[in-house]
């Protein structure tokens, strides 16, 4: 999905009682996220993945 298909699902999601996920401001947030949120899982590029994540699924 682009950004606005994105916007537009999660808007018609809202009005049926559906909360969005969590949203991080930048890369170093969302691994800091990941990290020290017991359960989280996130996307990254996976340039960024270092030995303390472990990968679930790749595409």
């Amino acid at each position: 999905m682009d950004r606005e298909q994105l916007n537009t699902f999660w808007t018609k999601q809202h009005f049926q009682g559906v909360t969005p996920p969590i949203t991080q401001s930048s890369l170093n947030s969302l691994k800091h996220f990941i990290q020290n949120v017991e359960g989280a899982i996130g996307y990254m590029p996976k340039e960024e993945i270092d030995d303390s994540f472990k990968v679930l699924y790749e595409f």
